[in-house]
This record gives C-alpha cells, structure tokens and sequence, in this order.
C-alpha cells in the first residue's frame, strides 16, 4: 500500500498535502445533524454551546491540514441548521413576525415571508 493512499489517526496524504479523511468529514456531518435536530427539546442557549465546543475541538484537531475549500459551505450549512432550529422554535407567526424585526428584517419583508 502506497503512503498516498493510506489513512493515519483521521487524515490522508495526497502528495505533501495532508487532508482530513472523508469518513472523518461525514462522522462530523452527522454529528452536526444530531446537535441541531429540531426535535431536540433543549435551550438554543445549550444547543450553541456544545455546538460551538464540538466544532471549536474538531477544527482544532484538524488545524494542521491543508485543505480548506469546504470549510466556507460547512459554515453555511451549520449557520442555516441553527437558524432552522430558531424558526422552529418561533412556532407562532406573530413571535416569528416580533422576533424577525427585533432581528432588523424589514416589516414588509417580514410579511412577506
């Protein structure tokens, strides 16, 4: 077996590149799942935080690598599952409606949607 095709403690080496493995990025993938399930019946205030901690390691583990392109769509990803996690706890369309403005989303915008 080639050293470029092997897998060591979650990463891979392509070239001088190292990576982080695809099975690593779809266990993260999944636990993000888990942690902004909307039917998780928990404070958003603890959902954030043990988000923000398990990303916060799991980025800490991976810092040494070199590949960033998917980091920006992992980003937008997360940030549309909280913000789902938020609509769903806004179950009401007047709360949506006085949260979203105390937000600053215009009212007609508001209305809209």
């Amino acid at each position: 077996m080639k050293a470029t095709e092997s897998e060591f403690l979650s990463f891979t080496f392509t070239g001088k590149k190292v990576r982080w493995a695809q099975k690593c990025l779809d266990r993260f993938k999944y636990r993000i799942l888990k942690l902004t399930s909307r039917r998780w019946g928990v404070s958003m205030q603890h959902r954030l935080r043990k988000l923000a901690q398990y990303i916060r390691g799991w980025m800490g583990y991976f810092r040494l690598s070199e590949y960033h392109r998917p980091i920006p769509l992992l980003d937008q990803w997360i940030r549309r599952r909280i913000r789902c996690c938020f609509l769903k706890q806004w179950r009401k369309p007047k709360t949506r409606f006085k949260n979203l403005v105390r937000l600053g989303v215009d009212k007609i915008v508001t209305i809209q949607h």
